[in-house]
């Protein structure tokens, strides 16, 4: 999976605002994020992956093994139960629901086609993409 190990710089992004309110983000959270160009960092030592999330206002970082839970601190401040998981050419993320926060389902799906990264992210039947160029 060594297609997915480098820097990509966000080019494209359709829905995302959508995706958001339909996750529970606030409404100052969610412009902020419409307006940054993230940086996401990729990165894999063994077994041991590390997914980097670089905006002028906030980094959001990941480390992970493929198919184990993990917590994650999300760039919108809620902590989620994770797992990473590789199908075919795919990474494929599940957040978890958590209905004491009312947080729900997440389902990010990630795939390179040629010198892009695609991210596909799902909650309920609200879909964004965003396309990232590797730097």
């Amino acid at each position: 999976m060594s297609q997915f190990i480098g820097s990509w710089k966000l080019t494209e992004s359709e829905k995302f605002d959508d995706l958001l309110s339909e996750m529970g983000v606030g409404f100052v959270l969610r412009k902020f994020a419409q307006t940054a160009t993230p940086t996401v960092n990729i990165s894999q030592d063994g077994d041991k992956w590390k997914l980097e999330t670089v905006t002028s206002l906030k980094t959001s970082v990941i480390e992970f093994k493929m198919g184990e839970e993990f917590v994650e601190k999300r760039l919108d401040g809620n902590d989620v139960r994770s797992i990473m998981t590789l199908e075919g050419d795919k990474m494929i993320q599940k957040q978890f629901p958590n209905e004491a926060k009312k947080l729900k389902e997440v389902l990010i799906t990630r795939w390179v086609d040629g010198s892009t990264l695609h991210v596909l992210a799902e909650c309920n039947k609200v879909s964004s993409t965003r396309k990232y160029a590797k730097q």
